[in-house]
């Protein structure tokens, strides 16, 4: 079975997100798939977020390598079936983000023992124009920190979009990027994926993919 035909499958993106999904969502049916990729295509029409919300931030083990701060951010139109974090789909779910909140989150960060910061969502890439000033200064401020964020968008569409939009600038932040839609035919529980919803989803070397212009894996994908 399979939807009718679109336009939107003539675009370049959508045969670049179908080959993706179609690649690493093996379990999942044509029509399901037809239909990730038709959002996947979808999303770079998304808007960036007008309100900057977050429903909290802690230290965490499970959302990246090491002892990580998170942070979680409001508003996402991927809404994914069977999303972890629902409510957050919505734009100004949550409270406003103050300088108190970055204050607290810069406090964890100096914290000799934490390595990092991961961006949860919500979708963080439809807040990159909140993010990116966070970004910056935890580059400034501690180089030796990485930063992680999720997305359900693919790292390949991100790449084509222009420098001067918000979500391409935000990944030249980026150390690792866990990409791509959560999937629950993809959701394996006896066989769950480090750090991942679904085994779609990657761990995304940024920085190398940037400089190789080759989509580079994190290299604990080594180990498992």
């Amino acid at each position: 079975m399979k939807l009718i035909p679109h336009p939107i499958e003539n675009k370049p993106e959508y045969k670049v997100s179908w080959d993706v999904y179609s690649r690493l969502a093996p379990n999942t049916p044509y029509i399901r798939r037809q239909a990730i990729a038709r959002r996947s295509v979808s999303s770079l029409l998304f808007q960036q977020s007008k309100e900057f919300n977050t429903t909290k931030s802690e230290l965490t083990t499970i959302e990246g390598d090491g002892l990580r701060v998170n942070l979680f951010v409001s508003k996402c139109q991927f809404r994914c079936t069977n999303c972890f974090n629902e409510l957050s789909q919505q734009e100004g779910y949550g409270e406003p983000f103050t300088d108190k909140h970055e204050e607290d989150l810069f406090e964890k960060l100096s914290l000799p023992f934490v390595d990092g910061i991961t961006f949860v969502g919500g979708e963080p890439f439809q807040n990159a124009n909140h993010l990116i000033p966070i970004a910056k200064r935890i580059k400034a401020e501690h180089p030796e920190k990485t930063i992680w964020s999720y997305t359900g968008y693919i790292v390949e569409l991100l790449l084509m979009l222009d420098d001067n939009d918000p979500r391409r600038a935000f990944l030249d932040y980026i150390d690792v990027l866990i990409d791509g839609q959560f999937i629950d035919e993809e959701r394996d529980e006896s066989d769950l994926k480090v750090y991942r919803g679904s085994s779609n989803q990657r761990l995304i070397d940024v920085q190398k993919t940037l400089e190789t212009k080759n989509i580079r894996l994190h290299e604990m994908e080594s180990y498992e």
